[in-house]
């Protein structure tokens, strides 16, 4: 039976080697490769090493240098100061643009006659130690101004008459009409030449017997 059984094992080893020729072979290690080895992979190139080396500044380059960051410190500390001044200047600017609203609308008449008294009053505060000329007309330009400001179609229409005006009477100065002539007329006292004086006399006559 053992003997069978080693036959078995005998012929089925055979058949197997004769089946896969050369396996044994390469299973041992002797033809084994490594990736890199093989030729799908060219061979590895050198890397060329690259050094920065700078240029030697011109001689005038380092004062432009400091030129130029001097300019940009100076530019930036100028914008941080302008933001400034022009964020108040746009508040300003809203805060007139409402006030401006509110005046001009209709049915502000009390609003627009307080305004015009606080630009005469402080027309007056500005003129009080410059005597009493002046304390009139800094008044009067201050309530002028603001009733400008308050009546602004009113305004631009009343300049325009007042320069019409102006320039007609400046015109007239200018080219004055000329006088008219006064002719002496003699009156001719004497009868028409048609009238007979005969007719007058008995046209009288007639009369006087007709009331009689």
């Amino acid at each position: 039976m053992e003997e069978s059984l080693d036959k078995a094992k005998g012929w089925v080893k055979s058949l197997w080697t004769t089946r896969t020729p050369g396996r044994d072979a390469v299973h041992s290690g002797a033809n084994l490769v490594t990736v890199d080895q093989l030729p799908l992979y060219g061979k590895e190139e050198k890397i060329t090493a690259y050094r920065f080396v700078e240029d030697k500044p011109l001689p005038t380059q380092q004062y432009m240098s400091e030129i130029r960051q001097s300019t940009q410190h100076g530019y930036e500390a100028f914008m941080v100061r302008f933001g400034s001044v022009q964020r108040a200047v746009n508040s300003a600017t809203n805060c007139y643009i409402q006030v401006r609203d509110y005046v001009k609308r209709e049915g502000t008449v009390l609003p627009k006659a307080m305004a015009i008294t606080l630009g005469g009053m402080a027309g007056f505060l500005l003129g009080m130690r410059r005597g009493a000329f002046k304390r009139v007309t800094y008044s009067a330009v201050g309530m002028g101004s603001m009733a400008a400001f308050c009546y602004p179609h009113e305004t631009v229409d009343l300049l325009r008459s007042s320069s019409a005006y102006a320039a007609k009477q400046w015109s007239d100065f200018q080219h004055p009409p000329l006088p008219l002539k006064v002719e002496e007329k003699k009156i001719d006292l004497s009868p028409p030449p048609n009238i007979n004086p005969n007719e007058n006399i008995d046209m009288y006559s007639t009369r006087s017997t007709t009331i009689s």
